[in-house]
């Protein structure tokens, strides 16, 4: 069982709950693809997924520091450490990423 910061929950690395349910990756994948060549898609996920879901991450973030749970690193820098091998697992592994899998990744970086 990997060791838990007290007080601090993982927030899943930013990936939205709706996100989160069995067999969504491909579509998430196909989204994020089809937003590479169109221009509005990708204003629309940045602007109705992207900046709402990393608001509450830094937040998240922030109040866990000023709490003393989580060490004084800079909470954009954390945020995309916590993100990025989510992403990479939701995006181009093909893997639903698991609170588990999110709790892992969450420890590692915390190292």
């Amino acid at each position: 069982m990997p060791r838990r910061t007290p007080g601090v929950q993982p927030t899943h690395a930013g990936v939205p709950r709706s996100s989160r349910a069995a067999g969504t990756s491909r579509t998430i994948s196909g989204l994020v693809g089809a937003a590479q060549h169109d221009a509005e898609l990708a204003r629309m996920w940045h602007e109705r997924v992207y900046l709402p879901t990393r608001t509450v991450t830094v937040e998240r973030i922030r109040r866990a520091q000023a709490g003393g749970r989580l060490p004084d690193i800079d909470p954009q820098i954390l945020a995309d450490l916590l993100a990025a091998p989510i992403w990479f697992r939701f995006l181009l592994a093909g893997g639903d990423p698991s609170p588990e899998h999110a709790d892992a990744v969450f420890q590692a970086v915390l190292r």
